[in-house]
């Protein structure tokens, strides 16, 4: 089939969910309109090949997805929800863009002109921006980012909208306008995203103080002028001192306590302010060390060891070896709360026989080498510590503290941030 001649028709079934959406009067996301455009593609009956193109056009338009934490395997900022490695060792993706005729990225450029939702009208710019090389081999056409850009700015006026999304609005909006090199709009979306911040540092309960601060300070080309980089700072502190206050428990949080001041410590640090970053380790040292007060004795190691460290970054040797004192007699106190886990398992003498005629051969190093394999190969322990994620989601997200003797020997975090340290940890269990 020749690319460059395939035809597109969007069936009627598949343009009457865009023109719902394209009307609607109630916010939603891209996430709502591929559920109906999926269950609208299933509901064809024998589309002919150019339907199935026009389908096809819309379904991809709104599965793609953008996630931060997962580079796109095509260099897009937009990629595939998931994917799959087959037997041959090639990965396929959900959705995969391999065998997109080009008519696609046109049909949105004139979805992207046509339609009147900011939400529609933002992502069909987008993608036409952004995948024209990666499916089309062509470059993208500039006026797509600019209407990109407005729509984007112009979802931030629907207060329904989710706070999340927002910030992913005019996030993007920045990152399109600083590509264009465009100054105008460059402004535009730096003030857009200040007063979105301005409006969680009001809340004072956001999850989200950090967002503008970690996206603004240290970029030079978004223009930010002295006096909104003071007032970001001057929020950061603010936050800080919030999240830092024990007296206030609905408030108080020794976690975020940490983030502000990292932030803030990496700031003044770079500024050559030490005395100020050494002020904030103090902040941080004080917060755990509070939290272990509160904390039973399983925990409150962890918090201390934080404290110990904080201490010492804030030149506080006295305090870090107080602190360290502290630790050790908590974890001498955790002893008692200590349970003995054992696990049992019955291999039969016929196994045994087998596994040891496949792995005693040869010299003692090889047959060492082949029991390690046999027991711990890396796939299968990374296959077992992902089955933690479905079988024990909770587990697999709290943070452990490893404890020994007086200090604390290990912190191994959760499946997600860490897992090469899980599948170590796992590792040791299986070893008798």
């Amino acid at each position: 089939m020749d690319a460059a001649n395939v035809s597109l028709t969007v069936p009627p079934a598949i343009e009457s969910v865009i023109a719902k959406f394209d009307a609607a009067d109630t916010a939603f996301d891209v996430h709502d309109v591929s559920r109906e455009l999926v269950a609208a593609r299933q509901s064809l009956t024998s589309p002919s090949e150019a339907e199935n193109t026009g389908a096809w056009s819309e379904v991809l338009a709104f599965s793609l997805t953008h996630d931060a934490a997962n580079f796109s395997p095509w260099g897009t900022y937009f990629g595939p929800t998931g994917s799959m490695e087959k037997d041959d060792g090639t990965t396929i993706y959900f959705p995969d863009i391999a065998g997109t005729p080009a008519a696609v990225v046109q049909h949105w450029i004139n979805r992207a002109n046509t339609v009147q939702h900011p939400v529609l009208s933002a992502r069909y710019a987008d993608l036409a921006w952004e995948m024209s090389r990666a499916i089309a081999n062509v470059n993208p056409d500039h006026r797509m980012a600019r209407i990109a850009i407005e729509a984007y700015l112009t979802c931030l006026s629907d207060t329904r909208r989710d706070i999340h999304d927002h910030f992913q609005c005019v996030t993007r909006a920045l990152d399109l306008a600083e590509t264009l090199r465009d100054p105008g709009r460059i402004e535009t979306a730096r003030k857009s995203l200040l007063q979105l911040h301005a409006s969680v540092v009001a809340a004072a309960n956001s999850g989200l103080w950090w967002k503008t601060f970690d996206r603004l300070i240290g970029d030079r080309n978004a223009g930010l002028t002295a006096q909104e980089e003071a007032q970001l700072v001057a929020d950061m502190e603010a936050t800080l001192a919030r999240v830092s206050d024990s007296s206030n428990p609905q408030a108080f949080d020794p976690n975020s306590t940490k983030d502000a001041a990292d932030r803030l410590i990496r700031y003044y640090n770079a500024a050559k302010k030490t005395e100020e970053a050494a002020r904030l380790s103090k902040v941080v040292a004080g917060s755990f060390e509070f939290a272990a007060s509160l904390a039973d004795p399983m925990l409150a190691p962890a918090f201390l060891q934080t404290a110990v460290t904080a201490y010492r970054d804030a030149g506080l040797p006295e305090e870090g070896r107080r602190a360290r004192g502290l630790m050790e007699e908590k974890i001498e106190a955790s002893h008692a709360h200590a349970k003995t886990h054992a696990f049992e398992m019955k291999i039969s003498k016929d196994d045994m026989d087998k596994f040891l005629d496949a792995v005693v051969k040869g010299n003692i190093g090889s047959t060492f080498g082949r029991i390690a394999y046999a027991f711990l190969t890396r796939e299968q322990l990374e296959a077992q510590v992902e089955q933690q994620l479905k079988d024990s989601p909770l587990s697999a997200m709290i943070t452990q503290t490893i404890l020994h003797q007086k200090h604390v020997a290990a912190v191994v975090g959760s499946v997600q941030d860490d897992p090469v340290g899980r599948v170590i940890q796992h590792a040791t269990r299986l070893i008798p």
